[in-house]
């Protein structure tokens, strides 16, 4: 029969009586709790000899033998405590009976309403430590592999926690996870600041992968959260997601895998066809070759927000001949000496790259976001706005954004602090597109009193505005143009925009003379070729002789276009008209009447008098 210890009277105890003397000849009782149904107890732990009932103590108070054991079982014990002379002392109800020392036997409940009893063996294993398989901080890195490889198959195959406590686990062979259905939380004590000293810090020394999960093609659902993985230079990969569906990365560090090829963490497949939904959420990647690439043609879903990306090649990489799907790119920080942050190759779409922050020692050399087709799928959906682009260009041609290839692209909202200059910088791009179509772009808005460096969309550069290729409209806002023209041959093309003011003349057509003004105002509008202008021109004496010439005009015109004249005080015969000389920037006023020839006002019968002209012209 299964027996353990009694609680009470259990092993060498001793009985007194109510004033403290030995209890010799005292009289214990076993019964069944709350009765008087005498229930056996056992001389020793193999419960085959029973004590009498009632137990007879010795002259010490004690228990012939030393030992009570009692039934192991669910039935509980009342024990009755008399002098030899049947005095009660005391009387113990609803005493339990032992159970089995193992964490399998003992019930836990939980609380609260509803709560259902499981075993404490049971509810300690729903976490799996890495210490309770031998890794340790002081472990070698064989040992370390082996235990923490123990201890992530074994957490995987009941679906539970894996706990990864404070300290650095050093191991040298990879560690790779294989799914089978069930879930898998892997649990640290880091932060996402990886300056910060302690957390859980998986330092793989090896050459392959330091983490594989393996989704085997199928819905999976892993989490990994506040873990360090550290790498070198002969690795492969921090963490690799290969094929599978939700995947979570978040509150981690992963840094180091700085050799050739190398990357942070790393998408694809090698059986299946697919990664989907994979979030990576305030993590820190520092000094990784690549810290976020795939190389898979069918990468669908990946939110990447609150990261920050330092010291790499490619802060985000996707390989040329691939193709994703809504990747989200959300309030990142990227901050690298050399290379891009954000490059995809091929077939980006649905793409949303916003509130991020792109910083850089020194002058940058290549595009920050860089989106071109070099495997030929065509680019689709994207938008880049509302980021924040701090440094300045170093090298003539280049361009804070590259676009190829892309049917439906939004750029706007964006922030630049260079150059610090009024001046337009002009060999040099905010964004840069080539064979965009369906597009809304528009150039970066200036902090710190700098002038953004202009947009060139398709090989048409726009200094400011808004630029908006839906159904083939454009719609400017503020837009300025350089000093000196460079005429376009584009007949859809608009390449010069000027106003200003100007000051009519008034000369004699046969010699110049000289006029006395009351008033003299002009103003004009150039859009391209087309010059609008308007003055009037008042004037008390005059000395010229022969027509009357207005002289000042802002731009040369090539037709002797007529515009509207309003004349004052003026002496002529019939309607007066006003019309431009071909090839000049002055024009003269006329007479005519109908049915007869146009006549000349001469100036020396007009010495005072008032015009008022306006119209347009067409200038070289």
């Amino acid at each position: 029969m299964s027996v353990n210890l009694s609680p009470i009277g259990g092993a060498a105890a001793q009985f007194f009586d109510n004033n403290g003397n030995p209890l010799s000849g005292g009289k214990l009782y076993t019964y069944a709790a709350g009765t008087t149904t005498p229930l056996a107890s056992y001389t020793t732990s193999a419960g085959n000899v029973p004590h009498t009932n009632p137990i007879i103590l010795d002259s010490a108070g004690r228990v012939p033998g030393g030992q009570i054991w009692l039934t192991d079982g669910s039935v509980d014990y009342k024990f009755l405590l008399e002098t030899s002379f049947s005095v009660l002392v005391g009387t113990f109800d609803n005493i339990p009976p032992a159970v089995s020392g193992t964490a399998a036997d003992i019930v836990y409940l939980p609380a609260g309403n509803g709560a259902v009893a499981t075993t404490v063996q049971a509810k300690l294993r729903e976490s799996v430590s890495v210490l309770d398989f031998g890794a340790s901080p002081s472990a070698t890195a064989a040992q370390n592999s082996i235990a923490l490889q123990a201890a992530l198959t074994y957490a995987s195959s009941i679906g539970g926690m894996l706990y990864i406590p404070q300290g650095e686990y050093t191991y040298d062979t990879g560690l790779i996870y294989t799914n089978n259905g069930r879930g898998l939380l892997i649990e640290g004590a880091s932060t996402s600041n990886f300056t910060a000293a302690g957390g859980s810090i998986l330092k793989y020394t090896g050459a392959g992968n330091a983490i594989v999960f393996n989704g085997n093609a199928s819905t999976v659902f892993i989490q990994m959260r506040g873990v360090t993985v550290q790498g070198t230079a002969n690795a492969l990969s921090g963490i690799k997601l290969n094929a599978g569906w939700y995947f979570k990365i978040v509150d981690c560090v992963v840094r180091g895998f700085n050799g050739t090829g190398s990357s942070g963490v790393y998408l694809t497949y090698s059986i299946g066809n697919f990664v989907g939904v994979t979030d990576i959420i305030r993590c820190n990647f520092n000094l990784n070759t690549q810290h976020v690439y795939w190389d898979v043609p069918d990468v669908n879903v990946v939110n990447i927000d609150n990261c920050r990306f330092s010291d790499h090649t490619y802060g985000i990489f996707q390989k040329a001949g691939t193709a994703s799907r809504n990747v989200n790119v959300t309030a990142c920080v990227f901050d690298s000496t050399s290379a891009f942050d954000i490059a995809s190759y091929d077939g980006a779409q649905n793409w949303t790259i916003t509130g991020c922050y792109f910083e850089q020692a020194g002058a940058l050399d290549s595009p920050r976001i860089l989106i071109t087709n070099g495997g030929g799928v065509i680019n689709t959906a994207i938008t880049i706005s509302g980021n924040t682009f701090s440094k300045p260009i170093g090298t003539a041609g280049q361009t804070l954004i590259y676009v190829a290839t892309c049917d439906g692209l939004v750029i706007e909202n964006n922030w630049s602090a260079y150059p610090f200059t009024n001046t337009p910088v002009l060999d040099r791009f905010s964004v840069f597109t080539t064979g965009v179509t369906n597009y809304r772009i528009s150039p970066f808005n200036a902090v710190n009193g700098a002038t953004p460096y202009p947009v060139n969309i398709n090989a048409n550069i726009n200094y400011g505005g808004y630029d908006n290729a839906v159904g083939g409209k454009l719609y400017f806002g503020s837009l300025e143009f350089p000093s000196i023209v460079v005429a376009s041959s584009n007949a859809n093309t608009l390449d010069d925009y000027e106003k200003g003011t100007w000051t009519p003349t008034i000369e004699g057509g046969s010699s110049p003379g000289t006029t006395t003004y009351a008033l003299r105002t002009g103003r004009y509008t150039k859009i391209g070729r087309v010059v609008q202008v308007e003055c009037e021109v008042s004037w008390t004496a005059a000395t010229g002789t022969g027509l009357i010439a207005l002289t000042g005009f802002p731009f040369f015109s090539i037709e002797a276009a007529p515009l509207v004249l309003v004349a004052s005080n003026l002496t002529f015969t019939g309607q007066a008209a006003f019309r431009m000389f071909a090839n000049g920037a002055f024009g003269y006023v006329y007479a005519f009447s109908s049915g007869a020839a146009e006549t000349n006002p001469l100036l020396s019968a007009n010495t005072s008098a008032t015009l008022r002209i306006s119209g347009s012209y067409t200038t070289v």
